[in-house]
């Protein structure tokens, strides 16, 4: 089937038979410019209606200002009504008020003394020989030349360290140019608005002819988004500028020069991220070498962003900057304080819960959804584009803006999945360059190239087929990610059952976000060690303690937790699946792997405590033992000791399964217990009393439900330590899997507690059973995801099915412990199946 003739840059050839080809294109270029001018004088236009910080220039411009006095040691002037106008803060009120004395007396003038999160005072003055009399002022802390500053806590020594200093070195450089007043703050935005339209303009002359790029660009000065922008002295309208001059150099095949471009956007905002990942995955696409396309990325940005921060380095030193991007790194993956709307990518798309950028008149970070919806459709629709069986071709400049405008939505996305759950939609002004090109396109695929249309619908219901399918050859993975991805990904047999659970693992992040935005999943956060390692007793234990008490000790935030934990989750995913294949081949027993998607405990649990470490190294061990491994097996049997609960199971099937090894796993314990009081800090003696294994003794009658079950862990441990050495001695059981299962039935059976981490042993248990037996373990696991996710809910729908109090899980009256109870039925008529199969095989082998 061939493509249709007929496209924008057809249309246009047909009107330059009258006007000539050249002609087209240049009438086309002019009115591009004319619509930037516009562009500019409407930013302009609703820039002078504020004659003072509007929004967020708070900090922009005071930090611009900061770095011109701080870092370049240059001030700025500021003149009102014939005075020459100083912010001066002190240490104490009491000085505000002897400076405005002496300013008074001096015939000078008080522009501003309103301050109360800060002890400043504005003054304007003629004869800066008072500037003298005031510095000499014990309580004077600064004295700073310029427009007064807002009212903020510190704002004297802000320097905006959350992001890069390119934004603001070149506001502070208007500021020097022009003066320092809002227009002159904002003059870089305006021009900045107006070249991004430009620019888009340019760039789709090449991609759709001279018609697409006027109607690129005329949808840009349209968008409200780019004007409300470009009127405001923040940073984002830069990276929407840079985004653009990136993509007209990879229009013209300059890769090197669009790295730059791209590595300048990030020096505004590390969110530019985005934008050299995605140059660096089309020239991946576009040439094999990844050594040259490193080059390529990483040669201009080392350049461009040491140059950038070289007046940083110098004047506040090396470590300093370095300690200032870890703060950023925790910074930008937090949750701020209640304030502004918050959104996601999807509001910012529709339009939903935008950002006021000023109330009076009223001006919001919002683009209209008639060109972004489109514009999100085209780009999804130019994704079967990247297949090597889509009949049509593409240009790639065409196909790279597809990609980045995806990595966008993707990287803000990954972002809320590292806690930040606080964005804005001031941020999508990045997105517009993008958005205004695939705008274009999907007029063009909708009206013009319906049959590309066609090709990608049909695409994605292919891939739709593929994926039920559990086909995943079609897929284009490039070495890189082949690092990172388990192999058990690229055998069919498990390709569906690998995809299912990364696809788990990524919703069990997405099942704890909290946010104010349009949507949410859960109401719950993650609970990963909110305190102190030192205050949560009980759980400091093995590698999973280990690694959480260094990641703090550096200053790690709970989200990188949080982070650890779903990559061990995914790691996990690889070692099940070798733990399936040798028990299906040990056992030859058809195991239903599809079935354990449907485990739902693990998607509530994974990323809530740091238990998938344990987990990961539970299962590890389990698999070095099968490999004959025993000394290594048992070694990573002690590491994964993470809780009280893993650490009792954990004992018995080291004394129970292999004696002769049973000394490395309690000297793998034994170290561990040694080291974490050492890096803690903390007196031995004290860490044994408060916070070891011997707080599970201290805990002995622990009440868990209004039906009074006690229990007692160290009698419990005993009894199923013998109850499980009995069976196993009478009915013969001598496969190691065989023994563990066992373990853990008489473990599920006994103990009535019913923390989540019994989801750990669920998992686990339901590889090692047949199939006969998942239905059961499918019925248990659902009970305890209920319980998981009503655990700190208070809804009234929740209270209604599990609590009959709204108090804390402990205190609360509630039906878990009916659940305990059918859970250990269903355990028990497991393991008296399993011992009656087995006591007719002793039978017929006596």
């Amino acid at each position: 089937m061939q493509e249709k003739s007929v496209d924008f840059k057809g249309i246009m050839e047909r009107a330059s038979e009258v006007l000539g080809r050249k002609e087209s294109y240049y009438i086309a270029i002019a009115l591009i410019f004319v619509i930037g001018a516009v562009q500019i004088y409407s930013s302009y236009a609703l820039a002078i209606t504020a004659d003072t910080y509007r929004s967020d220039e708070v900090w922009y411009v005071s930090s611009a200002r900061n770095i011109l006095n701080e870092v370049f040691k240059t001030n700025v002037s500021y003149n009102y009504q014939g005075y020459r106008v100083y912010t001066v803060f002190t240490y104490d009120y009491s000085t505000l008020i002897k400076i405005k004395e002496l300013v008074t007396e001096r015939n000078g003038i008080i522009v501003k003394d309103i301050y109360t999160k800060t002890n400043a005072i504005a003054i304007g003055v003629k004869d800066v020989s008072v500037l003298e009399e005031i510095q000499q002022l014990r309580g004077v802390k600064k004295i700073i030349s310029g427009f007064p500053y807002p009212d903020a806590a510190n704002i004297d020594a802000y320097l905006n360290f959350e992001h890069p200093p390119l934004a603001k070195y070149i506001t502070g450089l208007s500021m020097k140019i022009c003066g320092d007043s809002p227009i002159c703050w904002r003059m870089p935005s305006i021009i900045s608005s107006g070249l991004t339209i430009v620019l888009v303009g340019l760039v789709s002359i090449k991609l759709f002819g001279p018609l697409g790029g006027v109607l690129s660009a005329l949808i840009g000065l349209l968008d409200p988004l780019s004007t409300n922008m470009g009127s405001v002295a923040m940073l984002d309208i830069y990276l929407a500028l840079f985004t653009a001059l990136g993509l007209l150099f990879l229009s013209k095949k300059k890769y090197l020069l669009a790295s730059v471009a791209f590595s300048l956007a990030f020096n505004v905002k590390y969110s530019a991220l985005f934008l050299l990942i995605g140059l660096y995955i089309y020239l991946r696409f576009k040439d094999k070498s990844i050594l040259r396309n490193l080059y390529i990325i990483a040669i201009p940005f080392l350049l461009v962003t040491s140059l950038i921060y070289l007046p940083f380095i110098l004047n506040f030193g090396i470590e300093r900057v370095l300690s200032e991007l870890k703060g950023a790194l925790i910074w930008h993956t937090t949750s701020r304080p209640p304030g502004p709307a918050t959104s996601n990518p999807i509001d910012w798309v529709l339009g939903f819960n935008s950002f006021y950028l000023s109330v009076q008149p009223e001006i919001l970070a919002r683009g209209y959804p008639w060109i972004y919806v489109p514009a999100f459709a085209g780009m999804l629709l130019l994704l079967p584009s990247f297949s090597g069986v889509y009949r049509y071709k593409i240009n790639d400049v065409l196909k790279a803006t597809a990609l980045l405008g995806i990595l966008f939505f993707a990287e803000y996305f990954f972002v809320m999945m590292l806690g930040n759950r606080t964005l804005y939609s001031f941020y999508f002004v990045n997105f517009s360059p993008i958005g205004y090109i695939m705008f274009v396109k999907f007029l063009d695929l909708l009206f013009i190239n319906q049959q590309q249309l066609d090709e990608s619908l049909s695409m994605y219901k292919q891939w739709f087929t593929l994926l039920l399918k559990g086909e995943t050859s079609w897929i284009p993975i490039p070495k890189e990610l082949k690092l990172i991805i388990p192999a058990s990904f690229f055998e069919r047999k498990y390709r569906k059952t690998t995809l299912m659970l990364i696809v788990l693992l990524i919703s069990s992040l997405f099942m704890h976000l909290t946010t104010t935005a349009s949507f949410r999943l859960y109401t719950d956060s993650f609970y990963i060690l909110h305190e102190a390692p030192i205050n949560e007793p009980g759980r400091i234990m093995g590698m999973q303690g280990l690694l959480i008490i260094l990641l703090k000790k550096i200053g790690a935030s709970e989200n990188l937790l949080v982070l650890l934990d779903i990559f061990f989750g995914y790691l996990l995913i690889n070692e099940l699946l070798i733990l399936a294949r040798k028990a299906t081949s040990e056992k030859n027993k058809k195991l239903v792997l599809a079935i354990y998607p449907f485990l739902l405990s693990i998607l509530f649990y994974t990323g809530y405590d740091g238990s998938t470490i344990s987990l990961f190294f539970f299962v590890l061990s389990i698999n070095l033992i099968l490999e004959g491994r025993e000394g290594m097996g048992y070694l990573t049997l002690g590491l994964s000791s993470g809780n009280p609960m893993i650490f009792l199971v954990n004992s018995l099937i080291a004394i129970i399964a292999e004696l002769k090894y049973t000394a490395i796993y309690f000297a793998t314990i034994a170290s561990l217990f040694l080291s974490i009081p050492l890096l803690l800090r903390v007196p031995f003696y004290n860490y044994i009393n408060d916070i070891s294994l011997f707080y599970v003794a201290q805990k002995t009658a622990t009440y868990y439900s209004f039906f009074g079950v006690e229990s007692v862990f160290l009698l419990g441990t005993a009894i199923t330590l013998l109850l499980a050495w009995y069976i196993i001695n009478k009915y013969q059981v001598a496969g190691l899997l065989d023994r563990i299962g066992i373990i853990l039935l008489v473990f599920v059976s006994l103990y009535p507690n019913m923390l989540p981490q019994w989801s750990v042993f669920l998992i686990v248990l339901s590889i090692m059973l047949s199939k006969r037996f998942l239905g059961r373990v499918m019925i248990i696991d659902l009970l305890n995801a209920l319980f998981i996710v009503t655990w700190f809910s208070n809804s009234y729908l929740m209270q209604a099915l599990f609590k009959y109090t709204s108090s804390t899980p402990l205190q609360a009256y509630s039906l878990p412990t009916l659940i305990y109870l059918f859970r250990a039925a269903v355990a028990l008529t497991i393991l008296l199946s399993l011992l009656d199969k087995a006591k007719i095989g002793v039978r017929d082998a006596s």
